[in-house]
Protein backbone atom coordinates (compact mmCIF):
# COMPACT_ATOMS: atom_id res chain seq x y z
CA UNK A 1 0.00 0.00 0.00
CA UNK A 2 2.54 2.65 -0.50
CA UNK A 3 3.15 4.84 -3.86
CA UNK A 4 6.21 4.44 -6.46
CA UNK A 5 7.53 7.47 -5.09
CA UNK A 6 7.58 5.98 -1.47
CA UNK A 7 9.69 3.28 -2.69
CA UNK A 8 12.02 5.03 -4.60
CA UNK A 9 12.80 7.50 -1.38
CA UNK A 10 12.57 4.51 0.97
CA UNK A 11 15.60 3.08 -2.06
CA UNK A 12 17.26 6.58 -1.28
CA UNK A 13 17.57 6.61 2.13
CA UNK A 14 18.72 3.06 2.53
CA UNK A 15 21.21 3.84 0.09
CA UNK A 16 22.70 6.99 2.01
CA UNK A 17 23.15 4.86 4.87
CA UNK A 18 24.97 2.22 3.07
CA UNK A 19 27.53 4.70 1.52
CA UNK A 20 28.19 6.18 4.96
CA UNK A 21 29.23 2.45 6.83
CA UNK A 22 32.28 0.19 6.68
CA UNK A 23 31.72 -2.17 4.40
CA UNK A 24 32.71 -5.80 5.10
CA UNK A 25 35.78 -7.22 3.62
CA UNK A 26 34.57 -9.20 0.51
CA UNK A 27 31.94 -6.53 -0.66
CA UNK A 28 35.41 -4.04 -0.13
CA UNK A 29 37.53 -6.46 -2.30
CA UNK A 30 35.14 -6.57 -5.03
CA UNK A 31 34.30 -2.70 -5.17
CA UNK A 32 37.91 -2.38 -5.27
CA UNK A 33 38.17 -4.95 -8.49
CA UNK A 34 35.17 -2.86 -9.93
CA UNK A 35 37.02 0.12 -9.43
CA UNK A 36 40.40 -0.52 -11.13
CA UNK A 37 38.58 -1.71 -14.29
CA UNK A 38 36.56 1.42 -14.19
CA UNK A 39 39.66 3.64 -13.60
CA UNK A 40 41.86 1.91 -16.11
CA UNK A 41 39.22 2.79 -18.62
CA UNK A 42 39.19 6.62 -18.59
CA UNK A 43 37.14 6.53 -15.11
CA UNK A 44 34.01 5.27 -17.16
CA UNK A 45 32.52 2.03 -18.02
CA UNK A 46 28.95 0.64 -20.16
CA UNK A 47 27.30 -0.81 -17.11
CA UNK A 48 26.59 -4.00 -19.49
CA UNK A 49 30.51 -4.46 -20.11
CA UNK A 50 31.22 -4.04 -16.52
CA UNK A 51 28.92 -7.14 -15.57
CA UNK A 52 30.50 -8.89 -18.69
CA UNK A 53 33.82 -8.28 -17.51
CA UNK A 54 33.01 -9.34 -14.20
CA UNK A 55 31.17 -12.04 -14.73
CA UNK A 56 32.00 -13.56 -18.30
CA UNK A 57 29.76 -14.10 -21.26
CA UNK A 58 27.26 -16.34 -19.35
CA UNK A 59 25.81 -13.68 -17.02
CA UNK A 60 23.10 -15.13 -13.73
CA UNK A 61 20.51 -13.10 -12.67
CA UNK A 62 21.38 -13.42 -9.00
CA UNK A 63 25.40 -12.62 -9.84
CA UNK A 64 24.05 -9.61 -12.01
CA UNK A 65 22.07 -8.21 -9.06
CA UNK A 66 25.19 -8.63 -6.93
CA UNK A 67 27.18 -6.42 -9.14
CA UNK A 68 24.65 -3.70 -9.07
CA UNK A 69 23.92 -3.64 -6.03
CA UNK A 70 27.98 -3.38 -5.02
CA UNK A 71 27.86 0.18 -7.57
CA UNK A 72 24.77 1.40 -6.34
CA UNK A 73 26.10 0.95 -2.80
CA UNK A 74 29.40 2.17 -3.14
CA UNK A 75 30.57 5.98 -2.47
CA UNK A 76 32.93 5.24 -5.20
CA UNK A 77 30.58 5.09 -7.61
CA UNK A 78 28.31 7.43 -9.75
CA UNK A 79 25.64 6.74 -11.84
CA UNK A 80 25.67 7.87 -15.69
CA UNK A 81 21.96 7.82 -16.66
CA UNK A 82 21.25 6.42 -19.78
CA UNK A 83 20.00 10.06 -22.04
CA UNK A 84 19.86 11.17 -25.64
CA UNK A 85 24.01 10.56 -25.61
CA UNK A 86 24.95 8.12 -23.37
CA UNK A 87 24.06 4.24 -22.73
CA UNK A 88 24.15 4.13 -18.83
CA UNK A 89 27.31 4.18 -17.25
CA UNK A 90 28.98 3.81 -13.79
CA UNK A 91 32.08 6.38 -13.61
CA UNK A 92 34.50 7.48 -10.76
CA UNK A 93 36.32 10.73 -9.93
CA UNK A 94 37.66 12.38 -12.74
CA UNK A 95 35.32 12.41 -15.47
CA UNK A 96 35.09 14.63 -18.17
CA UNK A 97 32.10 14.11 -20.26
CA UNK A 98 33.12 16.85 -22.37
CA UNK A 99 35.85 14.38 -23.53
CA UNK A 100 33.37 11.76 -24.08
CA UNK A 101 31.63 14.14 -26.56
CA UNK A 102 34.91 15.52 -28.52
CA UNK A 103 36.18 11.87 -29.01
CA UNK A 104 32.74 10.63 -30.41
CA UNK A 105 32.88 13.73 -32.73
CA UNK A 106 36.36 12.59 -33.81
CA UNK A 107 35.23 9.39 -34.49
CA UNK A 108 32.07 10.40 -36.51
CA UNK A 109 34.07 11.78 -39.06
CA UNK A 110 36.52 9.50 -39.37
CA UNK A 111 33.18 6.82 -40.11
CA UNK A 112 31.14 9.09 -42.44
CA UNK A 113 34.61 9.77 -44.71
CA UNK A 114 35.74 5.46 -44.34
CA UNK A 115 31.78 5.28 -44.95
CA UNK A 116 32.28 1.69 -43.07
CA UNK A 117 32.56 0.20 -39.81
CA UNK A 118 36.23 -0.44 -38.77
CA UNK A 119 38.02 -2.57 -36.20
CA UNK A 120 38.77 -1.10 -33.10
CA UNK A 121 42.79 -1.28 -34.10
CA UNK A 122 42.13 0.61 -37.40
CA UNK A 123 40.05 3.51 -36.12
CA UNK A 124 43.18 4.01 -33.64
CA UNK A 125 45.60 4.63 -36.09
CA UNK A 126 43.15 6.66 -37.92
CA UNK A 127 42.21 9.25 -34.30
CA UNK A 128 45.66 9.02 -32.95
CA UNK A 129 46.67 11.88 -35.28
CA UNK A 130 43.68 13.81 -35.18
CA UNK A 131 44.37 13.64 -31.09
CA UNK A 132 47.52 14.40 -31.31
CA UNK A 133 46.99 18.20 -30.73
CA UNK A 134 44.53 17.81 -27.76
CA UNK A 135 43.84 16.93 -24.48
CA UNK A 136 42.58 13.63 -25.71
CA UNK A 137 46.05 12.71 -26.78
CA UNK A 138 46.63 11.28 -23.08
CA UNK A 139 44.08 8.70 -23.62
CA UNK A 140 44.49 4.73 -23.51
CA UNK A 141 43.52 2.66 -25.89
CA UNK A 142 41.55 0.88 -23.27
CA UNK A 143 39.79 4.39 -22.35
CA UNK A 144 39.15 5.51 -25.99
CA UNK A 145 37.43 2.11 -26.33
CA UNK A 146 35.55 2.62 -22.86
CA UNK A 147 34.56 6.08 -24.18
CA UNK A 148 33.14 5.04 -27.62
CA UNK A 149 30.92 1.74 -25.89
CA UNK A 150 29.38 5.00 -23.77
CA UNK A 151 28.56 6.73 -26.81
CA UNK A 152 25.04 6.46 -28.13
CA UNK A 153 25.94 7.92 -31.49
CA UNK A 154 28.27 5.02 -32.01
CA UNK A 155 27.79 1.54 -32.29
CA UNK A 156 29.77 -1.90 -32.29
CA UNK A 157 28.21 -5.06 -33.95
CA UNK A 158 29.36 -9.08 -32.95
CA UNK A 159 32.57 -8.40 -35.32
CA UNK A 160 34.03 -6.02 -32.93
CA UNK A 161 33.43 -3.34 -35.76
CA UNK A 162 32.84 0.61 -34.57
CA UNK A 163 30.31 2.50 -36.80
CA UNK A 164 27.82 4.71 -36.46
CA UNK A 165 24.75 3.48 -34.77
CA UNK A 166 22.15 3.82 -37.49
CA UNK A 167 24.19 1.95 -39.98
CA UNK A 168 22.33 -1.31 -40.73
CA UNK A 169 26.11 -2.86 -40.35
CA UNK A 170 25.96 -1.99 -36.89
CA UNK A 171 22.70 -2.90 -35.70
CA UNK A 172 21.12 -4.66 -38.67
CA UNK A 173 16.84 -3.92 -38.65
CA UNK A 174 15.87 -7.50 -40.03
CA UNK A 175 17.33 -10.66 -41.37
CA UNK A 176 18.41 -9.52 -44.36
CA UNK A 177 21.05 -6.88 -43.28
CA UNK A 178 22.30 -10.02 -40.52
CA UNK A 179 22.99 -12.22 -43.57
CA UNK A 180 24.43 -9.67 -45.59
CA UNK A 181 26.76 -8.89 -42.82
CA UNK A 182 27.61 -12.52 -42.08
CA UNK A 183 28.67 -12.76 -45.92
CA UNK A 184 30.23 -10.32 -46.00
CA UNK A 185 32.66 -11.22 -43.81
CA UNK A 186 32.42 -14.30 -44.62
CA UNK A 187 33.93 -13.58 -48.03
CA UNK A 188 32.58 -16.64 -50.07
CA UNK A 189 29.37 -17.80 -50.95
CA UNK A 190 27.04 -20.27 -48.53
CA UNK A 191 23.81 -22.08 -48.97
CA UNK A 192 21.10 -20.20 -47.07
CA UNK A 193 20.48 -22.85 -44.66
CA UNK A 194 24.08 -22.61 -43.35
CA UNK A 195 24.02 -18.52 -43.52
CA UNK A 196 20.95 -19.00 -41.04
CA UNK A 197 23.27 -20.89 -38.93
CA UNK A 198 25.80 -18.36 -38.95
CA UNK A 199 23.63 -15.57 -38.55
CA UNK A 200 22.23 -17.02 -35.27
CA UNK A 201 25.62 -18.19 -34.06
CA UNK A 202 26.49 -14.35 -34.09
CA UNK A 203 23.27 -14.02 -31.86
CA UNK A 204 22.50 -10.06 -33.02
CA UNK A 205 19.89 -9.70 -31.00
CA UNK A 206 16.99 -11.97 -28.89
CA UNK A 207 15.58 -13.47 -32.17
CA UNK A 208 16.41 -16.55 -34.04
CA UNK A 209 16.26 -16.49 -37.75
CA UNK A 210 14.51 -19.56 -39.67
CA UNK A 211 15.59 -20.88 -42.81
CA UNK A 212 12.60 -20.14 -44.67
CA UNK A 213 12.81 -16.27 -43.65
CA UNK A 214 16.19 -16.46 -44.47
CA UNK A 215 15.93 -18.02 -47.87
CA UNK A 216 12.70 -15.54 -48.87
CA UNK A 217 14.98 -12.82 -47.55
CA UNK A 218 17.78 -13.76 -50.35
CA UNK A 219 15.21 -14.15 -52.88
CA UNK A 220 14.20 -10.67 -53.03
CA UNK A 221 16.58 -8.42 -51.97
CA UNK A 222 18.93 -7.44 -54.75
CA UNK A 223 22.42 -7.11 -52.52
CA UNK A 224 22.09 -11.03 -52.96
CA UNK A 225 23.42 -12.89 -56.51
Amino acid sequence: HLTRERIRQIEKDGLTKLRSITPPENFRRLSDLIFQYIEVRGNVAHEDQILSSILGERIRTMAKQCILFILHASAQFALLKTSEKYHQSWYIAGLDTEQIDSLTQYTVQILRETKKSLPLSVLLEKLRPMLSATDLDTLSDDAIESYLSVSKTIGRNPYDEFGLAQWSEIKPRDVGDKAFLVLSHLGKPEHYSKITELVNKRAFDARIAHKESVHNELIKDNRFV
